[in-house]
This record gives structure tokens, sequence and C-alpha cells, in this order.
């Protein structure tokens, strides 16, 4: 007799190369900017190791933000796979604070700066934005999504820090709880083992060894 339980899914989680407005500390969530030159260079070196070892990646899916969608274009060109965009995939949206300087923060927003400073308040809400309830159950319902389309296969999403962050937290709260104190670097691989909403497994997590010189 055959069990039908199916393989769990490996998802690469790969953050954009870095942009213009990570250097300038800017919160840009659903707002865009542009890939800096050492973003295009990560990307770059990104390509190139995948060129080498595609990790048997069978899909390709990206954040339509145009920094995550340049990184994934660049992916597909070496793993011959067309990058699927993905609303679903996006930053987190700071609404009425997109694009806002880290500096600027709490003098500008004092009382949006006051309850954000609560890491645990998951009802925290960006004015016209989304709250971190509303986030983590985007990424939860995505990762399922696509983990349960792709059971027992690779495939890899083009996303962003706090994506990123978010999946680890819900799925491994364990070891990844406190989100906020998770480093997730601009193109680092974090490989997510997904079994249904179950405790997922983290073979490799922020993993740049491409990017070194």
């Amino acid at each position: 007799m055959t069990s039908s339980h199916k393989l769990p899914a490996s998802l690469i989680l790969l953050r954009h190369g870095e942009t213009v407005g990570n250097r300038q500390q800017l919160w840009t969530g659903w707002s865009d900017t542009a890939l800096s030159e050492v973003g295009r260079e990560q990307v770059s070196r990104t390509a190139a190791r995948l060129e080498r070892d595609s990790l048997g990646v069978v899909g390709l899916y990206s954040s339509p933000t145009g920094r995550a969608w340049k990184t994934a274009l660049s992916i597909g060109q070496v793993t011959h796979l067309r990058p699927v965009r993905d609303e679903s995939l996006r930053e987190m949206h700071f609404g009425e604070l997109e694009a806002i300087r880290s500096e600027h923060f709490q003098a500008d927003h004092p009382e949006v700066y006051a309850r954000w400073q609560d890491r645990t308040d998951e009802g925290f809400c960006w004015p016209a934005g989304e709250s971190r309830f509303q986030f983590r159950a985007r990424v939860r319902d995505t990762v399922l999504r696509l983990a349960t389309a792709h059971p027992g296969e690779i495939i890899l999403l083009a996303t962003h820090s706090g994506f990123i962050r978010m999946a680890l937290a819900h799925f491994v709260p364990h070891r990844f709880g406190e989100w906020w104190n998770v480093r997730i670097d601009n193109c680092s691989f974090t490989h997510l083992l997904v079994d249904g909403d179950a405790m997922a497994q983290v073979p490799t997590f922020n993993d740049i060894s491409h990017l070194a010189d």
C-alpha cells in the first residue's frame, strides 16, 4: 500500500538586490526604487551562482515590485524559467508612510512610531496600509498556496526582507519568532521546507556566500 502523503515543498526565498532606497534608508514597501550599482552586481553574482547550480528549481515566482522583478528576470535568464508575477509576494504596505526616511519617522509621526515600537503588537497598522496581522496572514497564505502547488518540488521566490522574516516567524516560531531581530541580506538565499501548516525546516538561512569577494 502506497502512502498518499505528499512530500514537502522546497521554497528558496531570495531577497532582491540592494536598492537606492536601501542606501538612503527609505521605507519602501509597495513603492519602488531602482537597484543600486551594488545591487545590480549582487543580482549578477546571484544569477551566476544559479547558472553553475540551478539547485533543481522548477518554478520562479516574483513580487511585481520592480526591484524584485528585475532580480527575478536575471534569474530566469540563467535557469530558463519564466518568472510569474505574484502580487502576494509584495513587501508590507506602509501606507501613508511609504518612502519616508528612517530618520524622519519618529519626528514626523510620533504616535505611529510609539505604537510601531511594540513589535509584539499584531494589531499595529500603518496608516492607510497593512496591519501586522494582515501581513502575517498574507504571507502564510501565499507560502501555503505555492507549497501546495509544488509538492516535492523546488521553487524560487524573489521577494522582500519583510516577507521572508514573516514567513520564518510564522513557520519556524521557535527560532525566528522575534522577526524584528532577523537579518535578511540583499540577494540572500533562505531555504524553507514546507509541509502544510506544520513547523517548517530551514536547511539554509541568509546565505550570501555567492556575494563574497
